[in-house]
């Protein structure tokens, strides 16, 4: 995750924005920090520590149950919902995580309206009316190098 994050930023102001599921920032849990092993005096030996948390991370999941930034990067948590009556099959696989570069104003999704909005009334036998409104729309997602794809292989998609 942390190569991704760097790669994406490379094409931006040197940090990404990562977008995914409430499951995958769920186990994505603290930044854990290795710390270097201080020894007492006349100690030998190297290692790490046991990692220490970051605290803007504690605070974070403290105030909001789940860490908001990872190692400088900010995470934005997108909407979860289902397609089945049981709560079981959700609608954006729980596993993938996106990671876009941030400060570059680019968009990865471009919509375009075309021509203006036509309207049409009709006046039914019955008296009722009928309205129908016509707008052309094009959507397209630009593909670029500059944007990854984690694979957490850990949750089901």
């Amino acid at each position: 995750m942390e190569r991704l994050c760097r790669i994406a930023g490379s094409y931006g102001s040197g940090s990404a924005i990562i977008y995914a599921t409430p499951e995958f920032v769920a186990e994505m849990g603290p930044d854990a920090i290795g710390m270097p092993v201080v020894w007492p005096a006349g100690g030998t030996g190297t290692g790490v520590a046991t990692p220490v948390y970051n605290p803007r991370n504690i605070d974070e999941i403290a105030q909001y149950g789940r860490i908001k930034t990872f190692r400088g990067n900010t995470i934005i948590e997108i909407p979860q919902s289902y397609t089945d009556e049981r709560n079981e099959v959700t609608q954006m696989n729980p596993a993938l995580a996106y990671i876009f570069p941030s400060g570059r104003g680019e968009k990865p999704v471009k919509v375009v309206f075309e021509g203006n909005t036509q309207l049409d009334e009709f006046k039914n036998r019955d008296r009722s009316f009928e309205i129908e409104v016509y707008q052309r729309v094009g959507v397209a997602i630009v593909t670029n190098h500059d944007w990854c794809v984690y694979v957490n292989a850990d949750l089901q998609g």
